[in-house]
């Protein structure tokens, strides 16, 4: 494995060598990218960017796992794996296409019984990446989680909600997590009118 996928692959969280993908319609192309709608690899980037899972916990799923507690490998805490409404006819036409049944992986592996490795993961993710013009960006496995992160908090501003779902020990960890907290307050900066208006 190259020194640039491993650093990308082990990195600890608060790094930030991987970026979240802030723009929605970046986003869309960058899940099409991955493979056709639908599709194991289109799957893996789409239900990433909505549950915010450590990679290690998403190629774990089991079809049985939907909608009840999985345990997190990182942290051994109990966490519901809740498919958002949004989503749920997304995951549930995937498994009758796929015919999966309830012992089976939603990331299968082509090769044998298991899911695909962390490494092919990142391949798909990469490849994914390099297709859809974001080659010169950070991207990896935690992409994906940060992706969710950042739209999360630019969405509902729930810093504290966004902790509990990441198993995160402090709010700041969270912020340096996605990335998010400078760029969010520069953000306001450019948008904060101080003019009075014209009468």
């Amino acid at each position: 494995m190259a020194e640039t996928e491993k650093r990308i692959i082990h990195h600890k969280e608060g790094d930030k060598t991987t970026e979240p993908i802030t723009d929605l319609d970046v986003l869309g192309r960058f899940k099409r990218a991955a493979g056709v709608v639908g599709s194991r690899n289109y799957m893996l980037i789409h239900l990433g960017v909505h549950l915010g899972l450590r990679i290690s916990d998403l190629l774990k799923i089991q079809v049985k796992d939907i909608n009840k507690s999985i345990v997190e490998q990182k942290t051994q805490k109990k966490r519901k794996l809740y498919i958002p409404s949004s989503i749920l006819k997304d995951v549930n036409d995937y498994i009758q296409a796929e015919k999966l049944c309830e012992t089976d992986y939603l990331f299968y592996s082509r090769k044998g019984k298991g899911p695909i490795s962390r490494q092919q993961a990142y391949r798909i993710i990469k490849k994914a990446a390099n297709d859809c013009g974001l080659g010169k960006k950070q991207i990896g496995t935690h992409t994906l989680r940060k992706t969710f992160g950042y739209h999360f908090y630019n969405q509902f501003g729930d810093i504290a909600q966004l902790q509990t779902i990441f198993n995160h020990s402090t709010q700041e960890m969270t912020k340096i997590y996605i990335g998010v907290s400078q760029e969010a307050i520069e953000n306001n900066m450019d948008k904060l009118n101080l003019t009075a208006e014209k009468k």
